[in-house]
This record gives structure tokens, sequence and C-alpha cells, in this order.
């Protein structure tokens, strides 16, 4: 669907949908944060909905971004979105139902998937792979390191950061690590091709969940090791229907896939 759909998951083998919203278009990414849904709607910015009444969904604010809105990342009173052709836009939200416009920052080329971790946040960028932009003042971000990536980076959730890393689902070029112990020098250290087009990755422990497609318009989960983030392999491999986002928790990987998919890899715990 295109919006929000919140499903019951105390029990994992028999989740069921609760409360539902619908987007004016396309939901690229979603961030929740305390009682808000935080959704990036392409050329309909961002969209902030009220979840606290699960059954009840419903907006509450709205703002109208510089490009076409990609993925949304929320860090205290701010929300960073991926705005394309626009690259970084930071949003007060501080009152949610009248977010601003605080600052932006080029990526040069199209911004698709973010993560904010600190006083940084990790941009992946189409053509130009990872910018690491500084955001300690929020309404002037600045570039202060990149990294090329060999493959090109997917709307949506294409990076996670743990600890000293950045990984990155690179497209075509699978999964790229990259070290941002330094963010003006982040450099890959690994990488590690998967069955097609790596779309989106979760980190979780010592393994990544990297889902993604085949030209044939199969599409697929793969676990892979990170344990050593030099010299990542995969572990496990999971053809599905379809695969969009990604989340772990716990023993429980979830999917969007046509629906709700919750898996358990036995072994990975």
């Amino acid at each position: 669907m295109d919006g929000l759909l919140i499903a019951d998951i105390s029990d994992a083998a028999n989740p069921y949908e609760v409360g539902s919203w619908k987007a004016p278009d396309i939901s690229a990414g979603i961030f929740v944060s305390g009682s808000y849904a935080y959704v990036a709607v392409g050329y309909d910015g961002l969209w902030i909905v009220d979840i606290s009444d699960p059954a009840d969904p419903h907006e509450v604010g709205y703002l109208c971004t510089r490009g076409y809105a990609n993925d949304v990342f929320v860090s205290g009173s701010y929300a960073y979105v991926a705005t394309r052709e626009a690259g970084l836009e930071v949003v007060s939200v501080a009152n949610p139902s009248g977010p601003k416009a605080v600052g932006a920052c080029p990526t040069q080329g199209d911004a698709l998937s973010l993560v904010v971790s600190g006083s940084q946040a990790y941009v992946t960028d189409r053509s130009y792979g990872l910018r690491v932009i500084d955001i300690s003042d929020p309404s002037s971000p600045y570039v202060v390191g990149a990294c090329y990536t060999p493959g090109k980076p997917a709307v949506g959730k294409g990076i996670f950061v743990s600890g000293s890393y950045a990984y990155v689902a690179d497209g075509e070029a699978g999964l790229q690590v990259v070290n941002i112990s330094d963010p003006a020098k982040p450099h890959q250290v690994g990488s590690c091709e998967t069955p097609g087009y790596a779309r989106q990755v979760f980190v979780s422990g010592s393994y990544a969940y990297v889902v993604g497609s085949l030209s044939s318009k199969g599409w697929w989960l793969v676990v892979i090791d990170v344990s050593d983030p030099a010299t990542p392999h995969e572990m496990r491999y999971y053809d599905m229907p379809y695969a969009g986002d990604v989340f772990v928790s716990g023993p429980y990987v979830y999917v969007s896939s046509e629906g709700l998919l919750i898996l358990r890899f036995s072994g990975l715990e």
C-alpha cells in the first residue's frame, strides 16, 4: 500500500493488522520516533503521522520538501530527509503539527537513503556513493567526507551504521563495508557479492541482512556474516515473491513482502 500499515506482532507466528494510513503518493521511507511516524512521500514531501492510537493513525503535520523525499531519519528535534536531487534537507519537528525546514546540503547527485549517528549524517548518493555530512549545526550542514562506491545505491534503507562502520546496499556491487572511524576520511574495507541488486540493509550483531532483486524479477534476502568487516561472507539465502524494507529485532527478521513476512533463522542468535 502507499502509506503506513500497523501490525500487532506480539505473537510472531500470527501477526495481524490493527491500523493503516493512506499516503497521497508512494511511501519511499519511514521512521518511527515516540508517538509519531515520519513518512517520506516522494514529490509530496514529509508527512508526520500520529500513531499514539495504533488503530487510528492520522496525519498531523506536513512539509513540502525541496526535492523528491526518498528517505527520512529522526534524531532529537530534527528530521533529516534525503531529497534526491536536492540532497539532504534538515527539518525541525519540535512541533509535529508545524514542521519547518531549517537547513540543506547538496550531495552532488541524487540523495537516496541516510542514517544519522552522533553529529554526522551518512547519505548514499546514486552517482557518488557515500557522503558524510556534519549536522552539528542543523541550519548549516556541510560535507566533511566522501567515499565512492562501485555500484549504484538504491532508494530506501540502503545504509546502516554500526560502530565504526557503514554498511551500504550498493546495487549491482552488493554489500560494501566502509570504515567511518574518521568521518573526514571514510574508506572501503570490505565487500560481499549478493545474488542480484542489493537494495536494503539492516545490521544486528555480527550479521547484515540484505534484501534485493534479480533481473528475472525474483526477490531475496541474504544474511551476511560481518564479524570481520574486511571479509564479509554469505551465511543464509531466502527466496521471496517481493522484498521491500527489512528490520531485525531479537531473533526475528521482519520484511515487507506483499504484506509482512516474519522470519527466524536458526543458528544466528
